[in-house]
């Protein structure tokens, strides 16, 4: 187990920029990705969801989603097989496509992803709906009250992120007045004890959730290769 968190932290050193999931029946996709084989990896990935892998297929899905540029990726396919998994009811492909939804400004389908990957248990997407329900609490109490109970499920399946999203809730006065003095004492704390397991465990569920509104690659080392490739074009 510890040869395995090992490897996976070294992830950080060859490209990662943000940790996101991929699933434990991925090894050897996690093992490419954690000595900067990107490429091998996606090759891999591609290879599996074509031959029927859901969890390849979504996470190549969100790999792509996070780079558009990817060089030698046939985005079509990749979308198709993804949203292929989703409709045969599995979590992760349906919280990709959620995220892909929200990306392209389809709310009302984002929406309705997000809440059927959610009704399958998967934390990330529980947490989100509770992230929902916090930019909403304005509207209402009842709101304030979904947003809780949302994050509080998913951090008992496991979605430590959940906790940090309740905590800064809390300090930011979503939950009331009495809430705020726990959020501004315990959410550096919570902070803190997060951000070096997010270190060494990149890859976890529990540990990832999409970043809206951010549009960089999930490695560095991608979007360098995007560059290059572009230039290289350009002398051609």
């Amino acid at each position: 187990m510890f040869g395995t968190i090992h490897l996976d932290s070294r992830a950080w050193r060859h490209g990662l920029a943000h940790p996101f999931y991929v699933p434990s029946e991925l090894r050897q996709v996690r093992v490419l990705l954690s000595t900067g084989n990107i490429s091998a990896a996606i090759d891999e990935l591609a290879t599996r969801a074509a031959n029927g892998s859901n969890n390849a297929a979504a996470t190549l899905e969100y790999i792509c989603l996070r780079d558009p540029h990817l060089p030698e990726v046939d985005y079509w396919t990749v979308a198709s097989l993804c949203r292929a998994s989703a409709s045969r009811s599995h979590a992760y492909s349906q919280y990709v496509l959620a995220c892909r939804e929200y990306q392209r400004g389809n709310f009302k389908e984002y929406s309705r992803w997000l809440y059927r990957a959610a009704r399958q248990n998967f934390p990330p997407a529980i947490g989100d709906v509770g992230r929902a329900f916090i930019e909403k609490s304005s509207d209402s109490r009842k709101n304030a009250l979904l947003a809780k109970r949302f994050l509080a499920r998913a951090f008992v399946r496991g979605h430590s992120l959940s906790a940090l999203y309740f905590l800064r809730a809390c300090r930011e006065g979503i939950f009331g007045s009495g809430m705020s003095v726990l959020g501004h004492v315990a959410f550096p704390v919570a902070l803190l004890l997060i951000t070096p397991i997010c270190r060494l465990r990149p890859f976890s569920a529990g540990l990832f959730s999409h970043p809206f509104g951010v549009d960089k690659p999930l490695f560095a080392q991608s979007q360098s290769s995007t560059q290059q490739s572009r230039s290289q074009s350009v002398n051609l």
